[in-house]
């Protein structure tokens, strides 16, 4: 593999992990991206997605939703599939995992931080809890974090 295809793998999986662990739309996941690199790298590029996703450490410690990690999963076996590659029992097993396990009343968003650190925050899995509907993370919040992060000057002496 070429060092630039390597750099462009990485970028991948990690955009994959990013958005994998703080729960964001499955429509903003690289999908057109990882087809054109599976017609090249195959299934071990799927298996490495598995790692930065449903079998991340902080995954396995603090899950997002089952229904989230099940339509990830789906999504993630149809490209696969769009491939015609053999099927991979790695993915298949995730699946019957999040097929057979309950929806607790907690799940968990996680954000990876530039520093290498990460928060992860708790979030009801019911729409109305405790008499209100406030109980997730909100995407203004999540962009204004960012700016934060990326603008600190702005927080000097406050």
């Amino acid at each position: 593999m070429a060092p630039d295809d390597s750099a462009e793998i990485s970028r991948l999986l990690q955009r994959f992990e990013r958005r994998f662990l703080a729960t964001r739309a499955l429509r903003s996941f690289p999908w057109q991206s990882l087809e054109e690199k599976l017609r090249d790298s195959g299934s071990e590029l799927l298996l490495d997605i598995l790692q930065k996703t449903v079998k991340h450490p902080l995954c396995v410690k603090h899950p997002p939703s089952v229904k989230y990690a099940r339509c990830f999963l789906s999504e993630l076996i149809r490209k696969h599939e769009a491939v015609h590659e053999e099927p991979l029992d790695e993915l298949y097993e995730a699946l019957a995992e999040t097929l057979t396990a309950e929806e607790p009343p907690q799940c968990h968003r996680s954000y990876l931080l530039p520093s290498g650190d990460s928060v992860t925050l708790s979030e009801s899995t019911a729409i109305v809890s405790h008499g209100t509907t406030g109980l997730v993370t909100w995407n203004a919040a999540l962009y204004l974090a960012e700016w934060a992060i990326e603008n600190p000057e702005a927080f000097t002496h406050r």
